[in-house]
């Protein structure tokens, strides 16, 4: 569980999420204690979250990609692997042309 939780903050994408959440919060609640500022803060948070969700959505393609790449290496690794094991049963041909 407490590996989980460790994982989950040092993910890039929670961590984005969480300054975006933060940063939300904050502007909204100055534009509610400061009425002067409304449309600069409105301005603000429609303008900052859709590129937040962006780059937390480019993260995670990035992501993606990465567990994709290194499932086909794997995936090459073992193949080969097998390959190898296939043929270790087998003398090579020169020590069976000697016989």
């Amino acid at each position: 569980m407490q590996e989980a939780i460790a994982g989950l903050f040092r993910s890039r994408k929670f961590l984005l999420a969480v300054i975006d959440a933060a940063t939300s919060l904050t502007l909204y609640f100055a534009a509610r204690y400061v009425p002067s500022v409304l449309d600069d803060v409105k301005f603000l948070i429609v303008t900052l979250q859709p590129v937040i969700l962006i780059v937390i959505a480019a993260y995670a393609y990035e992501d993606a990609q990465t567990k994709a790449a290194i499932a086909a290496i794997n995936r090459q690794f073992f193949l080969s692997q097998e390959k190898g094991a296939q043929n270790a049963g087998s003398a090579p041909r020169e020590f069976r042309e000697r016989s």
